[in-house]
C-alpha cells in the first residue's frame, strides 16, 4: 500500500511536478501497489492565481480530477472566508476532515476523521486545524472555534490527548 500525499501545494499547479505529473504517478504505482491513497494535507487552493482568480474552485477542480482520496483542512483552505469554504467542500468530491473546526454551538462543521479500506487494511486519517487559522485569515470574525480535543480509539478504553500549539 502506497499513500501518496501533497501539502502546501499553494495553487502550484504548473511547478515541479503539477497535477498532471502527480495523475500520471499515481498510476504508474498503481501498477506496481493494490492500493495507492491519494491525500492532500492543506492550503492547496490559496497562494498563485488560478485559486485567487477562481476563490480556489480551479484547485477543487484539478484535485477531483486527480481523484484525491481525502483532503486536510490547511489554514489557508480559510483565506476566502467560510462561505467560500463552505461551498468548495461540497465541489471538492473527496471532502474535508477536521475534528476541532466547531460552531460557536460546538457542532462540528467537517467529519472530525475518516477511515479508508484499502484490502485487509483500514487506515484512519485524523486532522486537526492550528488555532492560527482562526488568528491569521478571515474566520476570527465569524462564531467558529478550535478546539483541543481528545482522540477516542474506536475499542479501546483510552484516550490519548491532543493539545493546541
Amino acid at each position: 500500500m502506497i499513500i501518496l500525499h501533497t501539502n502546501d501545494v499553494h495553487c502550484a499547479i504548473d511547478e515541479r511536478l503539477g497535477y498532471d505529473g502527480l495523475v500520471l504517478y499515481r498510476k504508474e504505482l498503481e501498477q506496481k501497489y493494490d492500493h495507492v491513497l491519494l491525500v492532500d494535507g492543506g492550503d492547496a487552493i490559496q497562494g498563485g492565481p488560478y485559486g485567487s482568480l477562481s476563490k480556489g474552485s480551479v484547485i477543487i477542480d484539478l484535485m477531483n480530477q486527480a481523484e484525491y482520496d481525502i483532503a486536510i483542512l490547511g489554514n489557508h483552505e480559510f483565506d476566502y472566508g467560510f462561505e467560500v469554504l463552505d461551498d468548495l467542500s461540497e465541489q471538492l468530491n473527496c471532502g474535508y476532515v477536521c475534528a476541532n473546526f466547531r460552531t460557536a454551538d460546538d457542532e462540528p462543521v467537517f467529519d472530525a476523521y475518516r477511515i479508508i479500506e484499502a484490502g485487509v487494511h483500514k487506515i484512519g486519517f485524523i486532522s486537526a486545524v492550528t488555532p492560527e487559522a482562526f488568528t491569521k485569515t478571515s474566520i476570527h470574525a465569524l462564531a467558529f472555534r478550535c478546539t483541543v480535543f481528545s482522540m477516542m480509539i474506536p475499542g479501546r478504553n483510552w484516550r490519548r490527548p491532543f493539545r493546541a500549539m
